[in-house]
């Protein structure tokens, strides 16, 4: 999957929380900041796993990795569709541009489907339909023409044995 893509993806999974929560962009808050290991001195560690976000956008994105998110998430600061508060992935904001965006990219899917549909529809489907229907009045037609030609000629067969 392609940089863009997720970034797209990420837009739209920011989008979509804000809209569930009916709050304003700039007051919801995103942690897509990645797991880490904390060493402390004396050999002990601590682990901190994925942000909750990070983890559901890896559901959506299908992904176990975190570095094309990370590459997209820096894409997306940098064009500034988010806003990065601590620079670390674990406090970020979807902006007015970043809202707009990810908008835009839903009527265009929706749009990219129905185009798809439609070709799909005037180009196969029905013509498809038009050659099926046609094809059977045909045969449902030459079939009853048949069997009134049949009925006119035993008619007239039977005329001719009267006439002998």
């Amino acid at each position: 999957m392609k940089k863009e893509e997720i970034l797209d993806q990420i837009l739209v999974f920011m989008k979509n929380e804000i809209s569930e929560k009916g709050d304003k962009p700039h007051n919801i808050y995103f942690n897509f900041k990645p797991s880490e290991v904390i060493r402390y001195s004396g050999g002990k560690s601590k682990v901190i796993p994925d942000g909750e976000n990070l983890l559901n956008l890896k559901k959506i994105v299908k992904t176990e990795h975190h570095e094309l998110i990370i590459l997209a998430l820096n894409l997306a600061i940098s064009e500034g569709f988010i806003k990065d508060i601590h620079q670390k992935y674990e406090c970020m904001t979807l902006t007015g541009s970043g809202f707009a965006r990810a908008k835009s990219f839903e009527a265009n899917e929706n749009g990219v489907w129905k185009r798809r549909c439609g070709y799909f529809l005037d180009k196969i489907f029905v013509p498809l339909i038009v050659s099926v229907v046609t094809a059977l009045i045909t045969s449902h037609l030459s079939q009853k023409n048949t069997e009134a030609e049949i009925k006119i000629l035993k008619k007239e067969i039977e005329w001719i044995k009267e006439q002998k």
